[in-house]
């Protein structure tokens, strides 16, 4: 007994202790030297990971062109720093060498592996040309993570499957043979022990395939040094847990009684799934892993609740109803299948809830379902979409008849219930066996890494597209990521041809989310008539504007612009911070604020109207119902509430790209308000009535090269110019034509090469 509450104590503690900020698997962020840089030698080359490695299991390589080790492998953690590893290297001939690392991540114990060049002597090598590091799981990975998975909602499903369904079921029909419980103990006993069994031999056999993935070796030469290593991390610590917590389950199957069976077991399932949350994707996320983590859990404990609940029925259940007559069995089935479908429907609510939040968490945008993860994913969703719809035929068309069947209002019981309990347990088989295939899949998941970081280093060019006056404009930007990139702008005068008036085209880059200024770029014609080059202007990750400028012949420049968003490998695998999601705006804010008020009051409504349910059953449920629609009127207060927000005028950023759309209407709104009778046609504060102007208007040549911000030029142009004959426009123009009128007038700055 001593044993089993020291254990209990240890599974709770691990449920508490904080799960550390991570990644989701220890990918390569940086070196030093930087991938494609030189090293000098003698050195050492430093490499830093997105999330803490085990440094007992992780290494750098480095390798010349004949696949030759020159380091001296003495790969070694940098004190204070959990996330980065040095190798050095000894004097070596000038050339190009390769780096391997391999990192076993601290968090999920996933291994990632990867290679990134340097050059040693003159030369180097253009851009950053790491290799995008893939993991696929391996079959023995899964097969224990599945494995483990059926042992362990089985075990915790069959307790609350015969705490919150069968145990009420038969006290409330007291007609029923009572030994029913006992011959249902007796079943499950045994179906426990197997359970356990299973769970013990996938969590033995998790571990040494961890070990075995770590040390790069046989599975069988995992056995001994390197098992032994792996118990010493905090990975290590957790299979530890979870094989105790395996055996005490075994051990309560085999002699456990009364209370401590009825507590013992849900508490040691419950712990044991826990071990699984602090070892998942879930624990792994940057900012809130608590929370995440604690999500997880709740979502393997309403799975263990309808999955576990559905072995429980179809394995246990079933076979000891067969032997009764069918007054009785149909008696003992319309007090279960009530329950139990509750149960399920409380469990399917969480586990669309949770299962939408990771999902979010995880694959982070829908392209991301392409991915091995997301591809698992969608499996899971189409096996449980007939889970479900088998589900709702047992509540919706079984049950009603059951209960009614039960209770004497059909003459014919046997002939026409026995087709329905057939029926009822075939369903009931059919659902379990997709539940099996759902915790495959959720295997893969597991053991795949998240789709976000699948996705977000797949080479993803940008493409953009707009017109230049007269001239169909076409950019492609690749690989579209912060650093080194290819430009090449393809130009169209609706003959398939670029004009042939083309003298320069330039590209000036603007970053938006700091005043750095803005740099331009010349492409240069290309044998297949496009204009490219290659440069490093898109130098940092955030919101920068493109603008392509055309000089023409005879003619002023024109241009257009785009807006983009850069972001590094590393920050586009990132989940999302929990307390940074996307903020709703007013109107959909208030529709999703209206949208729980009305669930609450609609369930409410439901739950009043639902008979047969007790009264401490309805209070909760009740409750519940109250809880969701008072989150509702606080979201909508806090909406509705929500002080705007108010810039610095000086620093506000022209929200409205300088597109053909946009110079277009702002060339208009220049003509038609007058500023061409002041400013002149090509602003350069000549026109018609500048001579009798005091000041002399303007000239937008010499203002826009001197840099004055957005929120500058949108001061003046809202509130006019003190002691000039600059009007306000705040009252005669809207907002974004204010911005259309600045875009155009920037277009009058002379362009540097």
């Amino acid at each position: 007994m001593n044993l089993f509450l020291r254990s209990l104590a240890l599974a709770m503690l691990l449920l508490v202790v904080p799960a550390p900020r991570a990644f989701g698997h220890a990918l390569y962020l940086r070196s030093d030297p930087a991938s494609g840089g030189q090293l000098v030698s003698p050195g050492q080359i430093q490499v830093w990971f997105t999330e803490d490695v085990e440094p007992s299991f992780s290494k750098i390589e480095v390798l010349d062109g004949n696949r030759r080790r020159v380091d001296s492998a003495d790969t070694h953690p940098v004190p204070g720093d959990p996330r980065a590893l040095v190798v050095s290297v000894g004097t070596v001939p000038d050339g190009t060498y390769t780096v391997s690392w391999q990192a076993l991540s601290a968090i999920d114990g996933h291994v990632t592996r990867g290679v990134f060049p340097l050059v040693v002597g003159g030369g180097g090598i253009s851009g950053a040309l790491e290799d995008a590091q893939a993991f696929v799981p391996s079959a023995r990975d899964v097969a224990a993570r599945w494995i483990g998975y059926l042992a362990a909602l089985a075990l915790l499903g069959g307790f609350i499957f015969r705490s919150a369904v069968l145990a009420p079921a038969l006290h409330a029909a007291s007609t029923l043979p009572h030994d029913l419980i006992e011959a249902f103990d007796r079943r499950a006993r045994r179906g426990a022990l197997w359970a356990g069994f299973a769970l013990v031999a996938a969590t033995f056999f998790g571990m040494l395939s961890q070990a075995a993935n770590a040390a790069d070796v046989s599975l069988g030469g995992a056995l001994g040094w390197p098992l032994l290593q792996l118990l010493g991390t905090r990975l290590g610590l957790l299979w530890e847990a979870r094989l105790t917590l395996g055996l005490l389950l075994l051990l309560l199957a085999w002699r456990g009684r009364g209370r401590v069976l009825g507590w013992g077991g849900p508490a040691l399932g419950g712990a044991v799934l826990a071990t699984i949350s602090l070892n998942s994707h879930a624990a792994a996320v940057s900012r809130g892993a608590w929370l995440a983590a604690a999500l997880d859990w709740l979502h393997q404990i309403a799975a263990a609740a309808w999955v576990g609940g559905l072995f429980a029925f179809a394995l246990l259940v079933a076979p000891i109803l067969r032997p009764l007559k069918p007054i009785v069995r149909t008696a003992v089935l319309a007090e279960i299948v009530p329950r139990f479908s509750k149960l399920a429907i409380v469990a399917v609510i969480i586990l669309g809830l949770t299962g939408l939040f990771h999902s979010w968490l995880q694959v982070t945008t829908i392209p991301a379902l392409g991915t091995l993860y997301g591809v698992s994913l969608l499996v899971k969703l189409a096996l449980i979409v007939p889970m479900l719809l088998l589900g709702g035929a047992n509540l919706w068309l079984a049950r009603p008849r059951l209960v009614s069947a039960a209770a004497g209002r059909r003459s014919t019981l046997g002939a026409d219930v026995a087709p329905l309990i057939r029926r009822l347990r075939w369903a009931v088989a059919a659902e379990a066996m997709l539940g099996v295939g759902v915790l495959l899949a959720t295997a893969v998941l597991a053991a795949s890494e998240p789709a976000r970081e699948t996705y977000a280093r797949q080479p993803r060019p940008i493409d953009l597209t707009g017109e230049i006056e007269d001239v169909n404009t076409s950019l492609n930007i690749n690989p579209g990521r912060p650093g080194v990139n290819t430009f090449v702008m393809r130009l169209d005068d609706g003959t398939g041809q670029p004009p042939a008036d083309v003298q320069r085209v330039i590209l000036r880059f603007t970053y938006l989310d700091q005043d750095l200024g803005s740099g331009n770029l010349v492409l240069a014609r290309r044998d297949d008539g496009s204009y490219g080059a290659v440069a490093g202007n898109l130098s940092t990750e955030g919101t920068w504007q493109v603008e392509p400028i055309l000089r023409r012949r005879g003619r002023e420049d024109a241009r257009t612009g785009f807006r983009l968003s850069m972001a590094s490998t590393e920050t586009a695998a990132q989940a999302p911070w929990l307390d940074s999601a996307p903020a709703l705006g007013l109107v959909r804010g208030q529709a999703a604020a209206a949208g729980l008020v009305a669930l609450g009051l609609g369930l409410v409504v439901w739950i009043s109207r639902v008979r047969g349910v007790k009264r401490r059953e309805r209070a909760v449920l009740y409750a519940a119902s109250f809880a969701v629609t008072l989150l509702g009127g606080v979201l909508y207060s806090r909406v509705v509430a929500a002080p705007s927000a108010t810039p610095d005028m000086l620093s506000v950023r022209n929200p409205i790209p300088p597109d053909a759309q946009s110079l277009a209407r702002g060339r208009e709104l220049y003509q038609e308000q007058g500023c061409v009778g002041c400013h002149g046609v090509a602003g350069r504060g000549d026109g018609p009535l500048a001579r009798n102007l005091q000041p002399r208007p303007a000239d937008f040549r010499a203002h826009m090269a001197a840099g004055h911000t957005d929120g500058e030029l949108f001061n003046w142009v809202t509130n006019g110019v003190p002691e000039t004959a600059m009007p306000a426009y705040g009252g005669q123009l809207s907002e974004a034509d204010r911005w259309h009128v600045i875009n155009y007038v920037r277009g009058f700055a002379p362009q540097t090469e």
